[in-house]
């Protein structure tokens, strides 16, 4: 790269990162834990509970803007129930559990006082823990509140996790009592996971 590339690259990271430079605040580093309400894109499919925690860095750009990365550890999956014509419905549980990176952007309210509301969206990764090459990925949205005290801030959070990918192949078959199929369902589906979490930071 000649002189002049260095410098239009100098130019354009001091131009994206010149916000954290002036930051408002100090970093806030914090660990969350939580509850998942998992479900898969399917009409058979039912919500499954799961454990949700980890750690995250908020960083605010200025009095109502921060950045938020994370790493969580996620239960997700779903419960499908399937039903032959005149047999008994049969349920069964599919849980994935995953390591989910997400980065986010918080816009802030109230700045400076105890109650603070807050808004956020961006995308996330997930690594399935059993086998980090499957991954998922999507759009993490949502809103909470700070209680900011002299020294930590107590975070309740309410989130939805969009996935984009078919992460799993719900290829469903029953049989009766003799081994003969009664019932064969094969389809793609995607997780969307609903997740509750209370978390404290500090500076």
């Amino acid at each position: 790269m000649n002189n002049s590339g260095w410098m239009r690259s100098l130019v354009l990271s001091l131009f994206f990162f010149q916000p954290l430079l002036y930051a408002q605040d100090p970093p806030m580093l914090g660990l969350k834990v939580g509850l998942n309400f998992s479900k898969f894109n399917d009409d058979k499919a039912q919500s499954l509970a799961g454990f949700a925690g980890g750690g995250f860095l908020t960083y605010s750009l200025n009095d109502w803007l921060a950045l938020q990365p994370e790493v969580i550890f996620t239960m997700k999956g779903g419960k499908l129930v399937e039903q032959a014509t005149g047999y008994l419905p049969v349920e069964f549980d599919i849980r994935l559990n995953y390591v989910e990176i997400p980065v986010l952007a918080k816009v802030q309210f109230f700045s400076g006082g105890l109650f603070q509301p807050h808004l956020f969206a961006g995308p996330f990764v997930s690594y399935l823990t059993e086998n980090i090459r499957q991954v998922d990925y999507g759009i993490a949205f949502g809103t909470g509140f700070h209680l900011n005290f002299e020294s930590s801030a107590l975070i309740f959070d309410l989130r939805y996790s969009l996935g984009m990918r078919d992460v799993v192949n719900l290829n469903t078959m029953l049989v009766d009592s003799t081994g003969a199929v009664i019932y064969q369902n094969q389809r793609l589906a995607k997780t969307g996971v609903f997740s509750v979490t209370i978390g404290l930071a500090f500076p």
